[in-house]
């Protein structure tokens, strides 16, 4: 008998950690339409609802208090170590929003050998995402 193979991992959410909570959600929700599913932590943590996964924003300090160090957040207008994709019917539209909402262009749409429009931004915490969509 062939055994099944065990599933594999998923991601269950995405952390970023952020200056201000409140402003942050502000900002996924104006330019994505991100909804708020939760918030804790005396206003230092929120969770949005992203399609299948969830993005949830934690302020700095709150992941200090519970590591015992605080994270560093990425510095405003330099990448960080990596950066979320947001798979989008429109790219284009999706990133005239992010700017009007206080993010910063570091790459124009550019349609790419693979079948996809990506561009990069910079959130106002500076971090990275990757809009996505199709030609």
């Amino acid at each position: 008998m062939n055994a099944e193979p065990p599933p594999l991992p998923s991601i269950g959410h995405v952390v970023f950690y952020v200056r201000d909570v409140a402003a942050a959600t502000a900002f996924y929700r104006a330019a994505f339409g991100f909804p708020l599913v939760r918030e804790g932590l005396g206003g230092r943590y929120a969770e949005l609802a992203t399609g299948t996964n969830v993005l949830a924003l934690v302020a700095t300090d709150a992941m200090g208090d519970y590591l015992g160090v605080a994270p560093l957040p990425p510095k405003l207008g330099q990448p960080g170590h990596g950066h979320v994709t947001l798979d989008l019917p429109d790219a284009g539209a999706a990133l005239a929003g992010a700017l009007a909402h206080g993010a910063s262009l570091l790459a124009a749409p550019a349609d790419m050998p693979w079948g996809k429009r990506v561009a990069f931004l910079a959130t106002p915490d500076g971090h990275l995402l990757e809009l996505s969509s199709p030609v």
